[in-house]
């Protein structure tokens, strides 16, 4: 059984193959892989990549990036789809 782990402050999401994980868990584990430098400014993320890695639903994985975008983690671009948001120096300087 794969099993994924999104931790929110206490709180822990948990999702197997018989229970899709939800969008907050997705939108966490998402945001924590862009911050971790998984995904790269600027890479484009494909659902078909995005669905096995994180056992979704298209659905899902759209209002999880939707969010992303919202908070200024994720880019949307109108027949291209999602991608990292790119980073400047400033927000380098910020984070560190």
């Amino acid at each position: 059984m794969q099993q994924y782990d999104v931790k929110d402050g206490s709180e822990r999401f948990h999702a197997s193959e018989s229970r899709k994980p939800g969008k907050q868990a997705i939108f966490w584990q998402l945001r924590a892989d862009i911050v971790d430098g998984t995904y790269e400014p600027n890479t484009r993320l494909k659902f078909a990549e995005l669905t096995k890695r994180y056992a979704a639903s298209v659905g899902t994985l759209r209002e999880a990036l939707s969010e992303l975008v919202s908070d200024g983690f994720v880019t949307v671009e109108t027949n291209k789809g999602f991608a990292v948001a790119p980073v400047s120096c400033e927000e380098l300087v910020e984070v560190s």
